[in-house]
């Protein structure tokens, strides 16, 4: 089964992916607040490709469902992200725990 491919989403998805990189080198890559405000948008876009390849994916599923539930779809799709999420914000807090004054939270 061949997956057909949605190059414009493909293209919207690689200007994303650049304009976050390039809204989070402000000051290293650049200083123009032109650029900063072109790139604003980047994450927002990329959720809503996020959406709309996920409902195109959804429209699938209805048309293939044999005996498939939707509560399984819909954990199959989401656990690897969830994963990655939950190890991300665990290493994050470690990190900023150890790099920051937490006194204040610990005398009280």
């Amino acid at each position: 089964m061949s997956k057909k491919r949605i190059y414009w989403v493909d293209v919207m998805r690689g200007a994303g992916i650049i304009a976050v990189v390039v809204f989070h080198q402000q000051g290293v890559l650049h200083s123009s607040e032109y650029v900063q405000f072109v790139t604003l948008y980047s994450v927002t876009s990329l959720i809503f490709l996020m959406g709309f390849t996920k409902a195109y994916s959804l429209r699938k599923f209805y048309n293939n469902a044999e005996n498939k539930s939707l509560i399984g779809y819909t954990l199959k799709s989401v656990t690897p992200i969830l994963n990655e999420y939950i190890l991300a914000t665990y290493l994050t807090a470690i990190v900023l725990w150890k790099n920051y004054d937490n006194s204040a939270i610990l005398n009280q």
